[in-house]
């Protein structure tokens, strides 16, 4: 799955809608049926939060009759030509019943929903690609991606990042696939970055030091019990 896969791929079109102006109470038959998690409501500017099932039960009699955008529950609108990346950062802060997000065009124009259990799902599998190695504050310096290659500081190619162990979404450590055929593996932690740009990452020691560091596949056959332990 490429990193560059925006929201529209995978938007489809509205449902469960509301207009923010009608009394709360005309949501009530729509909630009646348990697929409905959440409404989506909208006036002739576009998205102006959801009416969700939880926040419909925290409603007295009094307030069925107010206008739906008078209860509305605030949730990140997405553009359709955000990353998924980018999409899971905006919609790390919903923490309610929200099934259904509201996507707009760059000019702020409604033009469909997409799933929120669908985004969180695919920019996860494509996040596990990738990762950002970070400052000592937690701030993003590099990017790692698998399949870039690795270079040490004597220009060296040492091999190629294979998997990257991510903390927080932030790069811990990654292994180097390196040998004939890349069948060995050593695994580096992230603060051994010195940089790194579209092609390659570059780490702050060479060949020779790549060459003193044990391969994972060594590691843990030390960890397997044998019958005499």
């Amino acid at each position: 799955m490429s990193f560059d896969m925006t929201v529209r791929e995978f938007m489809h079109d509205a449902d469960n809608l509301m207009a923010a102006d009608e009394p709360v109470k005309n949501a009530k038959q729509q909630f009646e049926l348990e697929t409905v998690r959440s409404l989506i409501l909208i006036d002739a500017s576009g998205p102006v939060g959801l009416l969700t099932r939880g926040r419909m039960r925290e409603l007295s009699d009094a307030d069925l009759e107010l206008k739906a955008r008078d209860v509305a529950v605030t949730v990140p609108v997405l553009k359709q030509t955000q990353t998924l990346a980018d999409a899971r950062t905006d919609l790390g802060s919903v923490d309610f019943d929200a099934d259904r997000i509201p996507v707009v065009d760059d000019s702020g124009l409604f033009v469909g929903v997409v799933d929120r259990e669908v985004i969180m799902r695919e920019s996860e599998t494509v996040l596990a690609g990738r990762g950002a190695v970070t400052d000592e504050n937690g701030q993003p310096l590099h990017t790692i991606v698998v399949g870039m290659d690795v270079l040490g500081t004597d220009g060296n190619k040492l091999g190629k990042v294979d998997e990257i162990v991510l903390e927080r979404d932030h790069v811990a450590s990654f292994t180097i696939e390196h040998g004939l055929l890349g069948r060995h593996h050593k695994r580096v932690a992230a603060d051994h970055v010195a940089n790194a740009d579209d092609e390659a990452v570059y780490l702050d020691f060479g060949k020779t030091e790549f060459g003193f560091l044990s391969d994972v596949e060594d590691l843990d056959e030390e960890h397997v019990p044998t019958a005499a332990s």
